[in-house]
């Protein structure tokens, strides 16, 4: 018994030795940077707009029948809980259904602001969220007027630095990644691009766009 006993005391000291060790090497993540920059553009121009092949998305304006008549097309699995005829009500809201065109997927959010009851399909897209930097690239995403995406991150800073007069900036170091998030502030709501970035080769690895209304907004 006495034997057991030592045998089971050795076992837990060298479990609680490897365990200090693994705590005691292991790093926390930096802490988070944020700040906002000044830019030597102008916001007074801007909107939520967002291209797609050259084909504006007014997000706050647009309803969702407007936009599948651009050609976007419902993802089946996504829309099978929604009933385009049923009725909503005022600030009825939608969230996170997926549409594609010509490869590009996106998600929208929607949401009745008439001051009656409506169908979804009349609801106004209110947010519109695009992920995958070829993605992006390849369907010529453009925001702000004519903030694209080019190749590398130092290359968007300058772009979007050029177009607005300010944007928030936060970044947060990872083992082997950096998210780097932009927000554009404007009157009606938010542009917000989400950039994770490899820590060895500096390159872009993922991009999401995210263009969103005011949560109080009301159409005009």
């Amino acid at each position: 018994m006495k034997k057991f006993l030592s045998v089971l005391i050795c076992a837990l000291l060298i479990v609680a030795v490897f365990a200090g060790c693994g705590s005691s090497s292991s790093k926390d993540s930096p802490e988070p940077i944020e700040y906002d920059v000044q830019g030597t553009g102008d916001l007074s121009d801007k909107n939520l707009t967002v291209y797609f092949f050259g084909e504006a998305v007014e997000i706050g304006q647009i309803k969702v029948n407007e936009l599948l008549s651009q050609g976007w097309g419902k993802d089946p699995e996504s829309w099978n809980d929604v009933n385009l005829e049923q009725q909503m009500e005022y600030k009825d809201y939608i969230l996170g259904k997926e549409i594609d065109k010509k490869g590009i997927e996106a998600k929208i959010d929607f949401k009745n602001l008439t001051d009656t009851f409506t169908t979804p399909e009349k609801c106004v897209v209110t947010s519109i969220r695009v992920s995958g930097f070829q993605s992006i690239q390849a369907a010529n995403v453009t925001t702000l007027n004519n903030v694209t995406i080019p190749g590398t991150i130092e290359e968007f800073e300058a772009l979007l630095k050029a177009n607005v007069s300010s944007y928030n900036y936060h970044s947060q170091e990872y083992t082997y990644s950096t998210s780097k998030i932009y927000t554009v502030t404007l009157p009606n709501g938010t542009i917000v691009y989400d950039f994770s970035i490899d820590n060895e080769t500096n390159a872009i690895d993922d991009l999401t766009i995210e263009s969103s209304v005011n949560t109080d907004y009301v159409i005009q």
